[in-house]
């Protein structure tokens, strides 16, 4: 696998999906969970406007800066969710999303276990953030092997063990 630079497309494939640069056609079914307040009870990027998501996921970034990536079906090229990258020095941050009709088929575990692969592979320390009361994403992380870190400002701060 190999994570984007400016104006690359796809990052990983797993089983049953891609992760990929996000496209004009990916938009609507975006916004259709993130802004489904009950779903994304515990997420940070929610309630905002169409063109505010264009300006945020058509245009080029980095890492460095911040990438939001869409998760897509293998089978049907259907958006099922999102991954957010950001990379501060050694420390590879992660945060994901899916769609409330693809949750709970283990499409996150799948795209996260692949990302720990190559954050490994470079030798990163992967890390993640997570709302008390998120227990989804909690034993997703427990899962994987993530052990809580710390409390920063309301939020639990997970760590891959190494």
């Amino acid at each position: 696998m190999v994570l984007p630079q400016r104006g690359e497309g796809i990052v990983l494939q797993t089983a049953r999906c891609i992760v990929r640069s996000f496209e004009e056609r990916d938009i609507t079914s975006f916004i259709a969970y993130r802004n489904n307040q009950k779903w994304m009870l515990y997420q940070g990027f929610k309630g905002l406007t169409e063109a505010t998501y264009k300006e945020t996921l058509l245009t080029d970034g980095t890492l460095f800066e911040g990438k939001q990536l869409a998760i897509v079906s293998l089978l049907t090229d259907q958006l099922i969710g999102d991954v957010f990258l950001k990379l501060e020095k050694q420390v590879l941050w992660l945060g994901y999303t899916i769609a409330p009709e693809f949750g709970r088929q283990g499409y996150a575990y799948e795209v996260v276990r692949e990302l720990i692969g190559w954050a490994k592979s470079h030798h990163y320390t992967v890390k993640a953030g997570v709302l008390t009361g998120n227990q989804a994403s909690i034993g997703l992380l427990t899962k994987l092997g993530f052990t809580y870190l710390e409390t920063v400002e309301g939020e639990l701060i997970y760590q891959l063990c190494e």
